[in-house]
């Protein structure tokens, strides 16, 4: 309701990079922001970003004039980072997706109007692939314009259900007021162990029922995960990429 209330006043942000709208539900969350457009290619989350937002998602980053990107006060890069993973290839700029990393963060320095706050969000890795080449790079690129600070975090420590560890980088206008004073702000989670889990982003059960659009209920039988007569697991069913499949 926040994201389509127009009353309500925030600070325009698009992301070159959905996902599954992990990053931008966070966003969002904190009322400080609203959607102005996306950019991915996958289909089925280009749908999960025009339902959630009811605003544009113009597909390919890299086939925009960056002349014509609609101007945003937060431009958040969330781009494959297989190639930066410490569990991927590590090939860096040299790899598969690798590339986009600089060349977005190129094409967003010649849009004629920048955006005041720039977020990049990657896999930590990104620190030692070609000993940090890229990451350098980048920092470079960003400097000439921007205030930027950076830091390696555990998402657990900020509230997301995974412990994974991930290079963030925020730039903001050098112009910008208290853009010098700005510092990253500490973990809001990790007090005396307590980290979040998925008990903390899970809906009740009951409140999804009757929310959830009747289109997306499952209507068949739960698969059984085990068959206590034949002594072994049951046969599960093949899903298509992007179809949802409840499991009992």
């Amino acid at each position: 309701a926040y994201i389509r209330d127009d009353s309500q006043q925030a600070y325009s942000v698009a992301f070159v990079g959905v996902g599954v709208g992990i990053g931008a539900i966070g966003t969002f969350k904190s009322r400080l922001f609203k959607p102005k457009w996306s950019a991915e290619i996958n289909p089925v989350q280009q749908k999960i970003w025009v339902a959630m937002t009811n605003t544009a998602c113009l597909g390919d980053f890299f086939e925009q004039d960056p002349a014509l990107l609609p101007w945003v006060f937060l431009l958040i890069l969330t781009l494959p980072c297989t190639d930066y993973s410490t569990a991927g290839s590590r090939r860096g700029d040299t790899g598969d997706t690798g590339w986009m990393f600089l060349e977005a963060i190129r094409r967003v320095l010649s849009m004629p109007k920048l955006p005041k706050m720039i977020e990049l969000e990657t896999a930590d890795g990104i620190l030692t692939t070609n000993n940090g080449k890229e990451l350098a790079l980048a920092i470079a690129m960003l400097s000439e314009f921007y205030v930027v600070k950076l830091r390696k975090v555990s998402v657990a420590l900020h509230g997301s259900v995974s412990h994974r560890k991930r290079v963030v980088v925020i730039c903001i206008d050098k112009e910008f007021a208290g853009a010098h004073d700005f510092e990253m702000p500490d973990p809001t989670w990790g007090n005396n162990g307590r980290v979040a889990c998925a008990r903390d982003v899970a809906v009740d059960d009951v409140l999804a029922l009757a929310t959830l659009d009747a289109k997306h209920k499952y209507p068949g039988r739960l698969a059984t995960r085990y068959d206590r007569y034949e002594g072994s697991a049951s046969k599960q069913p093949k899903v298509a990429y992007g179809e949802m499949l409840k499991l009992g």
